[in-house]
């Protein structure tokens, strides 16, 4: 079936013979497997250039951001070169170059060949995009398969558990790279061969029509900003998760259900026409984002699916324009809005390192404004606009109920939630241990949840209190390492955001855990929110209080730490006046005799004269400290030795007041 428009000669195929929708149904899956790889690669691209080219947290993030960069430079340079080149082979140069590059890729263990495989895998895809930009024969059918891309990256990345294909070992996950990553090369092959690239034959009228071979440049600036929102605030099932109180099967589904609405949204723009398809998508990509910067109740919930649709109508809306502004205006377009996503995203997440003079939720916002911005100019020139004439909406429904249908298959195979705790019932010694799990991320860069959970079954704790706990941002890759670390366990776990609300604290818990809070520690003008987490744990012979925390890491900045060393110590204070015993647990970033810590020397240290926790590969400093009240007993102190974090995990046993006394 098919909407048509207008009554425009039908264009030819080299040979005469007239071009059919089966060809230009290549074109959208190109540039949807395209728009997949450099989404999916930034997954692993952006991680390593934090833990591998840097050390986050301690490498200035300008520093970081000038080698990212650098790559951006590429593509870039590409775009401006695009009116000399065969827009046709830089599309298959850049879909091969990434493709080899990425299956290259999967045979990595991290360090500097993850880092660099996927600084080239990032530049083909982003390239390939450039000259699809530049030189595809039809912007609209391009820029809504980049938007059933960025529905199937999303649904893959929800309905598989977050974990990207690259942190799977085995040679289930090679083969299926190797199958995604000839399959994209096939089908970039046949898209290549769609009539009326730039540069373009004439068809049998010796006329090229312009709504096939060109289009405007301005629409292709909305990629980078849409590729900003959808990986902060819509391909996180966490947040979903918080606002909507759903599970992860839930989730996922709800995740795949607004995915299918944004391809049909930008493949239906056109027709609705520019005025209504730019208005709706410009109020809508506004309200939603708003809406969704914090994942706190129903409202939020449905902006957060919302979101898709909107940017599908932003995309969509612009259909396509008469004349030709040049490949190499478009595929600057392309270039630049890729740089918007550095710019966006780079700040993002930089507020959390340089004090920026506003919320970085403003950035959120602006990119938002942008969308709308690109939208309500396709409404203001509608007039001019030419509706598509052909949108094939047989091949576009199959695609959002393949895109349902796989979400479907992602929630129904998701690991269940561990069964609730269970308090032990005579037992009056409790196994405590403090973990910075680093994100998820080792020493060489690599992330890897096998080996974290394997770490923690060595401390043999019933209660572990997690540091660095990232539950989705696009900067560490979108995993939601809690509920990878709960399924992996088999502990239940309480979450307690810090710097946002999906990175900060956590608990995994065998016991039972009441009275739970999270309060905000004093920041002294740092940029990074800190927390901590206290509760109650029944152990079935008595009752424990517990503290979590994670104080300032900024190593000449002791002050701001004595400053959230006293809020603790208020906190250790109120939670003794109610009668229990109390252990703190955290890395705090300083050593137990220092200054910096000075108001919480009332508690002792549970392992004291232990060996330094910090970096775990040549461990330098002890920063992760078990600080108990004086009427708790400990013994058994451990200090592990494990390299899937950048720290090392501390244990310790205690038993309560009555079973030791």
């Amino acid at each position: 079936m098919s909407v048509a428009t207008g009554s425009r000669p039908e264009t030819r195929q080299d040979d005469g013979r007239p071009a059919r929708w089966a060809h230009r149904g290549w074109l959208v899956a190109g540039a949807a497997l395209v728009t997949v790889a450099l989404v999916s690669v930034l997954r692993v691209w952006l991680p390593s250039v934090m833990h591998v080219y840097g050390d986050a947290g301690s490498t200035p993030a300008t520093q970081l951001g000038l080698f990212a960069f650098a790559w951006f430079l590429v593509p870039m340079a590409v775009a401006l070169t695009a009116r000399h080149l065969d827009t046709r082979d830089l599309w298959r140069g850049g879909v091969v170059v990434a493709m080899v590059a990425r299956v290259a890729l999967q045979f990595t263990d991290g360090g500097q060949p993850q880092l660099y495989l996927a600084s080239l895998c990032f530049v083909g895809a982003s390239v390939a995009l450039v000259a699809l930009a530049a030189g595809g024969p039809s912007g609209h059918l391009a820029r809504v398969g980049v938007i059933l891309g960025f529905g199937i990256e999303t649904v893959l990345h929800t309905g598989f558990g977050t974990v990207h294909l690259l942190w799977r070992d085995g040679i289930v996950a090679a083969l299926a790279v190797v199958i995604v990553a000839a399959g994209t090369i096939l089908v970039a092959e046949r898209a290549r061969r769609v009539p009326l690239w730039w540069p373009s034959p004439v068809d049998a009228d010796g006329e090229v029509s312009p709504v096939w071979t060109r289009g405007a440049a301005w629409p292709w600036l909305a990629v980078g900003p849409a590729i900003v929102l959808t990986g902060v605030l819509v391909a996180v099932p966490s947040r979903l998760e918080l606002a909507a109180g759903v599970g992860p099967r839930g989730a996922t589904l709800l995740l795949a259900l607004a995915a299918a609405g944004a391809v049909v949204a930008a493949a239906v723009g056109p027709v609705l026409g520019a005025p209504i398809a730019g208005s709706l998508g410009a109020i809508l990509v506004v309200l939603c984002t708003v809406g969704a910067v914090r994942p706190i109740g129903l409202g939020s919930a449905l902006a957060q699916l919302g979101l898709p649709v909107a940017i599908g109508l932003v995309l969509g809306a612009p259909g396509t324009t008469p004349g030709d502004s040049g490949p190499r205006r478009r595929g600057s377009a392309a270039a630049g809005s890729l740089l918007l996503f550095l710019l966006l995203g780079f700040g993002y997440y930089a507020a959390y390192e340089l004090p920026l003079p506003f919320d970085n939720q403003v950035l959120l916002i602006a990119a938002a404004v942008g969308l709308g911005s690109i939208a309500i100019a396709a409404a203001r020139d509608g007039r001019t606009l030419h509706r598509v004439r052909h949108v094939p909406l047989r091949g576009l429904v199959a695609a959002a109920g393949a895109l349902v249908l796989v979400g479907a298959i992602g929630a129904a195979t998701s690991p269940p939630s561990p069964p609730p705790p269970r308090a032990t019932t005579s037992d009056a010694t409790v196994r405590l241990a403090i973990y910075n799990v680093h994100m998820g991320y080792s020493i060489g860069g690599r992330f890897d949840v096998v080996a974290l959970a394997e770490t923690i079954a060595a401390t043999d704790a019933d209660m572990v209190v997690l540091n660095e706990v990232d539950r989705g941002w696009l900067l560490e890759g979108g995993q939601d390492l809690l509920r990878l670390l709960r399924e992996a366990t088999g502990m239940e776990a309480t979450f307690a955001p810090a710097a946002d609300d999906v990175w900060g604290n956590a608990i995994l818990s065998r016991l039972p855990l009441r009275d739970v809070r999270t309060v905000a520690l004093p920041s002294g003008g740092a940029a990074m929110q800190r927390s901590y987490v206290s509760a109650v744990a029944d152990t079935g012979a008595g009752e424990l209080a517990l503290v979590g925390t994670h104080l300032h890491h900024v190593a000449a900045d002791g002050t701001v730490r004595a400053l959230q060393a006293r809020s603790l110590a208020a906190e250790v204070a109120r939670l003794r006046s109610r009668g229990w015993p109390v252990a703190l647990l955290g890395d705090l970033n300083a050593a137990f005799d220092t200054p910096d810590l000075e108001p919480l020397r009332f508690l002792e240290d549970a392992v004291p004269g232990g060996a330094p926790t910090y970096p775990a590969d040549a461990p330098e400093r002890r920063i992760d400290h078990i600080l108990v009240t004086s009427d708790l007993t400990t013994t058994d102190p451990y200090i592990g030795t494990s390299t899937a974090s950048d720290h090392l995990p501390v244990a310790v046993t205690v038993t309560l007041p009555d079973a030791a006394g």
